[in-house]
């Protein structure tokens, strides 16, 4: 048996000589006969070494990572073994003879090595007569997840209009079901789930499901095959106020509340930069997470794939912030190269066959789902950057969406699948939004660092192109606040009042103005009228039901048959205040007294308005006065004269030439408050037409000045002039009797022209080594120490009701109403836009110079903003001169001009004592409401400081029953006492019961 099994190997040797033979007799018998005879002269004498950036499945099942061998100098021929040597393992393998030769060979490292640390690596080739050895070092490459979140891209109105957007939202969501239960049995990792982006979209789904449908959602949804995020939609976050964050979130505990199961994170798309103050309100809702995906042209390496934690203006509530790679690259890798043929023609085609409705198909399935897919050079490039830079992370984060508004990929499981057969690492994971933030947390939990400080956001320049909704919007928002606290304050028993649905559905209105969509992709187009008009009625939804709401809140206490009328404070001090009764409310009287029959200084105005500075309004409580019959109170001190303004504790002086504020004099601190210096004064008209720099800005001509208003209350200049883009420009500024307070009232008559154009209003304080502050939602920033490093924008901000500029003796308050978006130093928007890898974006805000440019409108953007804007647009500015920083004078500045006084004719005294008062002037009322089952009170404070501080609640008229922590989902948390402990700049919720 021995002897047999000799000669058949004898037999097999030379049969394969005799077929070497043959074949090497085919390209010349004597060479490679010798060759073959004379095995010294084709043996390799050296190896290079080819590391791959993969890892594949060994024989044993293991990860192992992939070197290519490259022989040099010869191919191997010889049947050989071949030994490997890396960090203790030894590994030898048979390499199979070769007639043709073999001119490289692919080995997988043993499992575990060359993952964490570099490796050198020793391989010994060996054949009969024969040996070689090369050694090399192996660079580490980690074993890294790459977390791939479908999603089409909630743009409402960008490709098609806002009823088709919906339509296209509620179709993807079908077919994102369908294809998570077809492959729920895949692989883990390749089993699909749709995330729908934004509760608005899920929302839509809602609408018009059937029972059936509307089932299966609920069934998904637990299932994790469909993934939902907190976010109502893609806002622009910085130029929300505090409780519009807040309600940003609401809408999705409806949702929460029908499926049974909690959002966790926030998925924000496209929009470069984030709000510091989205960190308290998203933790307030149990939100552990943020991503943010953000559009192409934002390229930004300071925070890309390198999560930390984002922690609030209060130093201690945090989140986990993500930032990934632009959301866009499935459709440069894969939708810009498949085409469906034939390729219908449609009237309005949007941006590409896969975003057009009808569609043409409901989604892409294609013969070859690896093909036009993730490349594999990409992971690398970006992977091995995060490993030079030192972070400690294996994880990878990145979307997968064919454009805004499309059709889903349906490719995307098997191409995952058949990735994943393929590769052990990079392994592709299909995720929700919280399986990657519940992935982070727990493997790196301990390692990310924390972080603090604005992501100022870069789109907010945008919102110019369309001035006058923007100043509803702002407007709008504050009126709501107040309706709120109003309702709450003269109707505390009826907690069910019923106004709750009224209230969520006008706040639906805001925050569809705040996302930030507001036109089509190309608004040359016919179709971008209907798209801008339905942006257009956003804000004005949202400023029609606010007044309404506001009127009906109202309405129970008024009285037209009467003298008497109520003055409302609905903010938590006591305050002195303008008040304004229209013509039709004072028709017949000219006088004011109090209830004891003393008389307040009144005023006519020219425009048959009848105002007076209220005294002393309770917090959130009201005073009683009324109407009578008196002679006109003329002034002893005019206030107004020629080209001045002045009382008692300022002077202003208006320049003849250009209608600017060129003297601002503070007679209490004695200081001048416009920089002499600067190429602008205070209110300086500046029009900047096409790409001219701020030097060749054009300014206002003709100017004539005249005394409008002068009399005991009230003075007040007006400026008319022409203006280069408008038809006219009117500017009047008022000062106050006993008032530091100034006010500027700018309206212009705007040509409509699309002619690249901007509009800015600056005023250049002198405050010398003054510290620049702004509010912002939740927080207060001084934007040149608290807004991160290279990721947020510093050409312009946005500021929610104050900016404040002071030194350690004095300063100056500044507010816009209307515009939320202004420029530091000087113009500085009119540069290229960093797109492309191009970066034009300022690198550090000029330290000393204390100019403040509110950048009032503009038409630069060419996609997705109106192209043009005209008519008469307002805009109110005030300014407050002061001492020392004191965070309670500036914001109590700030939120009277955005919360003012309210008169309603009225036979009743509305309020005799107030539910609820505080006794520590750093910290106010935010927020005070019904439950919403009508049971409770809900009250939000707000702290203005940089420590902690206490405060204690008492009630007037009558203690509650109970007090419970809560949070805005108006959960009922621990018992409370009266004395509420806050973080700086820090929030607490309560839930109150009274009788």
């Amino acid at each position: 048996m021995k002897n047999l099994k000799i000669l058949l190997v004898c037999l097999f040797i030379l049969a394969s000589l005799f077929q070497n033979f043959q074949s090497l007799h085919a390209s010349g018998f004597s060479k490679a006969a010798k060759a073959l005879i004379k095995t010294d002269s084709v043996f390799p004498n050296a190896i290079e070494f080819e590391p791959q950036p993969v890892y594949r499945y060994r024989p044993d099942g293991k990860p192992g990572r992939e070197i290519i061998l490259h022989f040099k100098n010869s191919k191997l021929f010889d049947l050989a073994t071949m030994t490997i040597e890396c960090e203790g393992k030894t590994e030898t393998t048979i390499v199979p003879a070769n007639a043709n030769g073999t001119t490289a060979l692919t080995i997988l490292l043993p499992e575990g090595i060359a993952v964490a640390k570099d490796c050198l690596l020793k391989v010994t080739i060996k054949s009969k007569e024969h040996q070689l050895s090369a050694s090399a070092i192996i660079p580490f490459k980690r074993q890294w997840t790459v977390f791939v979140y479908p999603h089409s891209h909630v743009d409402i109105g960008y490709t098609q209009t806002q009823e088709i957007v919906k339509k296209i939202t509620v179709r993807n969501l079908i077919n994102g079901m369908e294809l998570a239960k077809k492959t729920a049995n895949y692989p883990v990792g390749s089993r699909y789930i749709w995330n729908t982006e934004a509760v608005w979209a899920t929302e839509n789904f809602l609408k018009v499901a059937t029972a059936t449908q509307r089932a299966a959602f609920i069934d998904a949804v637990k299932k994790g095959q469909v993934g939902l995020n907190a976010n109502y939609a893609n806002l622009n976050t910085s130029i929300c106020s505090d409780e519009e964050l807040l309600r940003m979130f609401q809408a999705g505990l409806k949702i929460n509340q029908l499926t049974g199961v909690k959002s966790k994170t926030m998925v924000q798309i496209d929009v470069p930069g984030i709000s510091w103050g989205i960190v308290q309100a998203a933790a307030q809702y149990g939100i552990k997470g943020i991503i943010t995906f953000p559009n192409s042209s934002y390229h930004n390496d300071t925070l890309f794939q390198k999560p930390f934690y984002f922690v609030a203006p209060d130093r201690k509530t945090k989140v986990l912030y993500i930032q990934g790679p632009q959301y866009d690259w499935g459709w440069y890798w894969k939708a810009l190269k498949i085409k469906p043929s034939p390729y219908p023609n449609y009237e309005n085609p949007a941006g590409g066959w896969i975003q057009d409705y009808p569609a043409v198909v409901d989604y892409i399935k294609t013969k070859n789902p690896s093909e036009n897919f993730i490349p594999l050079s990409y992971l690398t490039k970006e992977t091995d950057a995060i490993e030079k830079a030192g972070l400690p992370y294996d994880y990878f984060t990145m979307t997968w969406s064919m454009s805004d508004n499309s059709i889903i990929d349906a490719d995307l499981p098997d191409a995952v699948k058949a990735w994943n057969s393929k590769y052990a690492f990079p392994k592709l994971v299909i995720s929700s939004g919280e399986n990657i933030i519940d992935a982070y947390l727990k493997k790196f939990g301990n390692l990310i660092p924390e972080r603090h400080g604005d992501l100022t956001e870069y789109w907010t320049d945008g919102l110019g192109s369309d001035a006058l909704r923007t100043g509803y919007n702002r407007v709008s928002k504050e009126r709501l606040s107040q309706a709120e606290i109003l309702s709450t304050m003269l109707y505390p028993k009826n907690k069910a009042i019923g106004f709750q649905s009224g209230i969520y559905d006008s706040w639906q209105w805001i925050l569809l103005g705040s996302e930030h969509t507001w036109g089509y992709w190309k608004p040359e187009m016919p179709i971008s009228k209907k798209v801008e008009a339905v942006k257009a009625s956003y804000f004005e939804n949202g400023d029609k039901t606010s007044r309404e709401l506001f009127t009906n809140i109202l309405q129970p206490i008024s009285s037209s048959e009467t003298q008497s009328f109520t003055v409302l404070n609905a903010l938590s001090w006591t305050r002195t205040g303008l008040v304004t009764l229209t013509d039709l409310q004072s028709k017949g009287y000219s006088g004011i007294v109090d209830v004891s029959g003393n008389s307040i200084p009144s005023q006519r105005l020219i425009s048959g308005e009848l105002v007076f500075m209220a005294p002393g309004i309770p917090a959130l409580g009201s005073k009683t006065f009324r109407l009578v019959k008196t002679l006109d109170q003329i002034p002893k001190e005019p206030m107004a004269s020629d080209t001045t303004l002045e009382n008692k504790l300022i002077k202003v002086i208006v320049d003849r030439k250009t209608g600017d504020i060129v003297s601002f004099y503070d007679k209490r601190t004695l200081h001048e408050f416009v920089n002499t210096k600067s190429t602008y004064s205070l209110n300086s008209y500046r029009y900047v037409l096409g790409r001219d720099s701020s030097f060749k800005s054009g300014i206002p001509t003709d100017v004539n000045i005249s005394v409008k208003d002068n009399g005991p209350v009230m003075a007040s200049l007006k400026i008319e002039s022409k203006a280069p883009g408008c038809n006219a420009l009117v500017r009047e500024i008022r000062i106050y009797a006993n008032q530091p307070q100034v006010d500027i009232f700018n309206v212009l008559d705007k040509i409509s022209t699309t002619t690249k154009e901007s509009v800015h209003f600056a005023y250049a304080f002198d405050v010398p080594n003054g510290t620049i502050r702004f509010d912002i939602p939740w927080g207060v920033m001084n934007p040149q120490t608290e807004q991160l490093p290279g990721g947020a924008n510093q050409n312009f901000l946005a500021f929610q009701r104050w900016i404040d500029i002071t030194n350690s003796q004095f300063g100056v308050a500044w507010t816009c109403i209307e515009s939320p978006i202004v420029e530091l130093g000087g113009i500085t928007i009119n540069r290229k836009r960093a797109r492309y890898g191009e970066d034009h974006y300022i690198k550090n805000l000029p330290i000393n110079n204390r100019t403040i440019v509110s950048y009032a409108l503009n038409n630069r953007w060419g996609t997705n903003f109106p192209l043009e804007q005209g008519g008469i647009i307002p805009f109110h500015y005030i300014i407050l001169p002061h001492g020392a920083f004191d965070p309670v004078i500036t914001n109590r500045f700030g939120l009277e001009q955005n919360r003012p006084l309210v008169a309603v004719l009225s036979t009743k005294d509305a309020i005799s004592k107030p539910m609820v008062s505080i006794d520590n002037p750093r910290v106010f009322i935010s927020a005070l409401s019904p439950s919403k089952d009508g049971k409770a009170i809900m009250l939000r404070l707000r702290s203005l400081s940089n420590t902690t501080e206490n405060v204690t609640l008492t009630y007037p008229s009558g203690s509650p029953k109970s007090i419970n922590l809560s949070d805005p989902t108006e959960t009922i948390g621990v018992k409370q006492s009266d004395l509420i402990r806050l973080n700086s700049y820090g929030t607490a919720t309560l839930r109150m019961v009274f009788e």
